[in-house]
């Protein structure tokens, strides 16, 4: 019993460490602010869709629970430069997806990341959300209804 104590308190520690990490709350800043802008942007492109905002909000809490679990568990392991760089890696991520909505919303980006946006957008497969892109056997793309 006394071992199950001293693990739910390691938790509990751990937790607060997490929380107060400002690698999470950049992380929880930056989530904030991409589904606001998200939002705004669905909203001026008259493209707001109840699908996605769902599946949108489920992936923003799947990133968070990820981060935060990893986090708890790096630092239980002494590994907690791990947690950081999970942390870093997710709001790289996230400051990306922020500056395409505020462009996208008219806000001014500096010509280097527009071309950044561009490159990015030249490599994307767009296909429509309802359709699933599958590899064949062959390596091939197909698109799966």
């Amino acid at each position: 019993m006394q071992t199950t104590v001293a693990n739910h308190d390691v938790l509990i520690l751990t937790s607060k460490i997490i929380v107060t990490s400002p690698f999470f709350q950049i992380l929880l800043f930056l989530v904030v602010l991409d589904i606001l802008s998200g939002y705004t942007k669905a909203i001026k492109l008259k493209i707001l869709d109840s699908r996605l905002s769902t599946s949108g909000l489920l992936r923003h809490v799947i990133v968070i629970a990820t981060v935060f679990g990893v986090g708890v568990y790096s630092i239980i392991f002494g590994q907690q430069l791990f947690g950081q760089l999970v942390a870093i890696a997710f709001s790289g991520s996230y400051g990306i997806s922020l500056l395409e909505n505020l462009e996208a919303l008219g806000v001014w980006i500096p010509p280097s990341l527009k071309q950044v946006f561009l490159q990015m957008k030249e490599r994307e497969i767009n296909v429509p959300h309802n359709d699933i892109l599958k590899s064949d056997l062959n390596g091939k793309d197909r698109i799966i209804k």
